[in-house]
């Protein structure tokens, strides 16, 4: 009964795009402003309390926090806490593991919730990326998008009508379709020109597109080491020597001027390497498997955390921090994230 109510509530959700501005009261709002901090002692028993006690906003964002926080991200205050702990601290009672509040709001009937659940399905389809995007949940619409593209179903975003709002917040389809109208033969010089916007996202799409699509606008030789170091594979990057390094770095570090993802890297990267930034910042990438796997280190619930608020936080470069530490266990420096010395020195310190 419970996953019929919540299919139910995303259904309605799908047809009438309902959403509510969220306000949150003094105390959740100064928890939110610890977890900003990174400050996980001083806020999640907080927000934890606030949800048992029937406060809404509080049961989402401590759902999506559990749900969001990438693997590996976690600090040491949430690691050391036993099972019991952390179901107490996530979720609501009932049930040997505790229900996800997320689950339990949807199949309540709150229509929000329904829609963040239906978007981590397999088959989570466009409509519900709009739905999310017209809730004011952008990043997570972005995130759905995303995954539809890289199960191959192209025509659902390159198809996408103008008059989409969902469309503004995906500059990657702008600048794909720059890529292929230019008729490039520079790719280096124009990918330097090209705006910074949808950068990043654009080279991973070609990659994905070109071959499938367009062939002939795949990259070419000069070009094809820094998309394989943009997907987590540096090694043929650093086996062209100091300059192309250096060429890639630049392209990935102007980026960072309109890219969320890339912002935290740089800031992460220029406390911990200076000069070395965008070497870093390709060795970060190439730790946690390419730049898809950081581009959605996303606020967990914007409702909220707005995504500028939470790329420009303690929070977010402290966890990509931990992510890459924690990558780092696992490889070698041979396995490219030698890009950058300062780097591979720093994480194994």
């Amino acid at each position: 009964m419970r996953v019929f109510a919540f299919v139910f509530a995303a259904f309605a959700f799908l047809t009438t795009g309902a959403s509510a501005q969220a306000t949150a009261s003094a105390e959740l709002t100064a928890a939110i402003d610890a977890w900003l901090e990174d400050d996980d002692k001083a806020s999640l028993p907080v927000i934890s309390n606030l949800a048992q006690n029937g406060d809404a906003l509080a049961q989402m964002l401590i759902s999506q926090i559990e749900r969001e926080t990438p693997s590996g991200g976690e600090t040491p205050y949430v690691l050391a806490m036993d099972r019991k702990a952390r179901i107490k601290t996530f979720r609501a009672p009932g049930g040997l593991s505790g229900t996800p509040w997320v689950k339990k709001r949807a199949a309540e009937g709150d229509a929000l919730a329904a829609a963040l659940l239906a978007s981590k399905l397999p088959d989570a389809g466009i409509d519900t990326a709009h739905a999310l995007h017209r809730a004011g949940e952008v990043e997570a619409a972005k995130r759905l998008t995303w995954e539809i593209l890289s199960r191959g179903r192209f025509d659902a975003v390159l198809s996408m009508g103008q008059d989409k709002p969902l469309l503004k917040d995906l500059p990657y389809v702008a600048w794909l379709q720059g890529w292929f109208s230019q008729g490039i033969r520079d790719q280096i010089g124009w990918t330097k020109k090209s705006p910074e916007e949808g950068r990043a996202s654009g080279l991973i799409f070609v990659s994905l597109v070109a071959p499938v699509m367009a062939p002939q606008f795949g990259p070419n030789d000069e070009m094809k080491p820094i998309l394989s170091a943009l997907r987590g594979v540096a090694q043929d990057l650093t086996a062209q020597g100091p300059e192309a390094i250096a060429r890639a770095a630049g392209i990935v570090e102007s980026a960072a001027k309109k890219d969320p993802a890339l912002r935290v890297a740089k800031s992460m990267c220029a406390r911990l390497c200076g000069q070395e930034t965008g070497q870093c910042m390709l060795s970060a990438m190439a730790l946690l498997g390419g730049y898809e796997r950081m581009q959605f280190q996303d606020t967990p619930y914007e409702a909220l955390i707005p995504q500028s608020v939470y790329a420009r936080s303690k929070r977010a470069e402290m966890t990509l921090e931990r992510r890459v530490r924690e990558a780092s266990k696992r490889f070698s420096t041979a396995s490219g994230y030698g890009v950058s010395q300062c780097l591979a020195a720093e994480v194994a310190g």
